[in-house]
């Protein structure tokens, strides 16, 4: 997967992860686990309709894809900002 293709990817799982928030039908604890299959199953249907791409020597570049999506994906959630307090807590230590 190429850097157009991982974006043209997130650009259609990063909306259906919000719609999932937004839904309220899934805890935002979950956030991580279904940023993770959204983004394996955005990167699967990609390379399955691209052809010659689902093979043994296309595994490191669509691993690194999916990596790309969920990275992007997990915006949405908030990962970060809702773990900021822990982070903040551990930097304030005397």
């Amino acid at each position: 997967m190429n850097a157009a293709d991982v974006l043209m990817v997130a650009a259609v799982v990063v909306p259906l992860a919000e719609v999932v928030k937004y839904s309220k039908r899934v805890p935002d604890g979950w956030g991580v686990p279904v940023v993770m299959v959204l983004s394996a199953l955005g990167v699967g249907l990609w390379g399955w309709s691209t052809p010659d791409v689902l093979s043994r020597a296309n595994a490191w570049p669509l691993f690194a894809g999916w990596v790309g999506v969920v990275t992007t994906a997990a915006g949405v959630y908030g990962f970060i900002r809702e773990k900021r307090d822990g982070v903040m807590d551990a930097e304030r230590k005397p």
